[in-house]
């Protein structure tokens, strides 16, 4: 047990508010990627761009 039990409560807060927004951001993130890549993929097939395809996919390994 340590001497402020308060701040062992405020950090334990703290952690869990950060890991929420880290997740958040890792989600974030992957739902750009997939919207890229859908977006990528789409647009280079329209226009017949290998290079904008080949993007496209690359951005699936991001995922």
């Amino acid at each position: 047990m340590t001497a402020h039990p308060n701040l062992d409560r405020q950090l334990a807060g703290s952690r869990d508010r950060l890991r929420r927004a880290a997740l958040a951001l890792a989600w974030a993130t992957v739902a750009w990627n997939i919207v890229e890549a859908v977006v990528a993929v789409a647009a280079g097939q329209a226009a017949g761009s290998v290079a904008l395809v080949s993007f496209g996919l690359d951005s699936t390994i991001e995922v």
